[in-house]
């Protein structure tokens, strides 16, 4: 059996046209954040130039709730700032320049609370369209905005009425209520869509045991439960680690490192975006976290997901007459 998961999660999918042509660094995910940030905090900021964290009501403003996600005192973890609620996923093409009358789509997600702040995400795109981004300052319009579920999607928002949707569909998300659930799935393949780093030790890591991509899920998929929807998840946490652990191998890993950079104007200093890229194979008792790793492909893991970072998709697999069928 299984139950809601008890985190609130919106999908959207939106489409930009260039108007100019649009020139791309090697990771888009980098431009689209700092481009976004910047501006979302020029539309809001009552305070420029003030420090966010030593800012009054820097748990109400849209740009630090958002961007900078101060942590919460009671919130239970050990950091000095929350998980961002959202993520921005770049195109995935490889195109470096748009040309004008080109068209791509986005993700974005947006977690908890951070639903509510759409209309800023919208305003802010627009904004940066109408500014340019690039080299080129290219110009871009945002055509429509389409809320996903699990198979279908709405259009909330396109250019032509100027209309946002007030009512804002959400991915209904699934548990399962037992870990004992062994179920017919005998595998899953895992593709890294963008670069994902995760870490341990303070190293990076680049050898992916099953354990190690659970833990770095369940953290995630708790932290952000905790602070952003207000539920904290019940799972025996030590026995998904255990099944982890004991019954779920590395079967094949064809994994390399790209490398990416960005300049930080506000911590005036450079980050390392890049990360693993390619696609693991696990077997074993898979069928237990089968709903953890569809979430995750939601969430994203590792460092930088509100660049884009840590996107994956699965294909899990079950035993039929000996031979393994794909589950669409």
């Amino acid at each position: 059996m299984s139950v809601d998961s008890g985190i609130k999660l919106a999908y959207l999918r939106i489409v930009i046209v260039a108007q100019t042509d649009i020139e791309w660094p090697p990771f888009k995910g980098a431009l689209l954040r700092g481009s976004f940030g910047k501006i979302l905090r020029g539309m809001v900021c009552l305070r420029s130039g003030e420090i966010c964290k030593e800012c009054v009501i820097k748990f109400t403003c849209p740009y630090s709730y958002l961007f900078e996600s101060p942590s919460r005192s009671g919130s239970g973890w050990s950091a000095s700032y929350d998980p961002h609620p959202f993520i921005i996923e770049p195109p995935l093409d490889d195109q470096q320049v748009y040309e004008a009358g080109t068209a791509a789509s986005m993700g974005l997600i947006l977690v908890g609370k951070a639903v509510e702040y759409l209309p800023y995400f919208l305003l802010a795109f627009e904004e940066m369209g109408r500014r340019g981004i690039g080299r080129r300052r290219g110009k871009f319009i945002v055509k429509e905005v389409a809320a996903r579920q699990e198979h279908e999607e709405s259009i909330i928002y396109n250019i032509s009425s100027g209309h946002l949707s007030e009512q804002i569909p959400l991915v209904e998300l699934q548990t399962t209520d037992s870990v004992e659930d062994v179920g017919d799935i005998q595998s899953v393949a895992i593709r890294l869509l963008t670069p994902t780093r995760l870490q341990s030790g303070g190293g990076i890591i680049r050898a992916v045991e099953f354990e190690t991509l659970i833990r770095a899920l369940l953290r995630r998929y708790s932290w952000l439960s905790a602070i952003y929807c207000g539920e904290t998840p019940q799972l025996p946490y030590e026995r998904l680690l255990e099944i982890a652990r004991r019954q779920v191998k590395l079967a094949g890993s064809a994994l390399h490192w790209r490398h990416y950079e960005r300049y930080s104007f506000r911590q005036q200093r450079k980050q390392n975006l890049g990360g693993l890229l390619g696609a693991m194979r696990y077997e074993g008792c898979v069928a237990p976290f089968a709903w953890l790793l569809r979430l995750g492909e939601y969430l994203h893991i590792g460092k930088g997901t509100v660049f884009g970072n840590g996107m994956y998709r699965i294909e899990l697999e079950k035993q039929k007459d000996g031979k393994g069928e794909a589950l669409v």
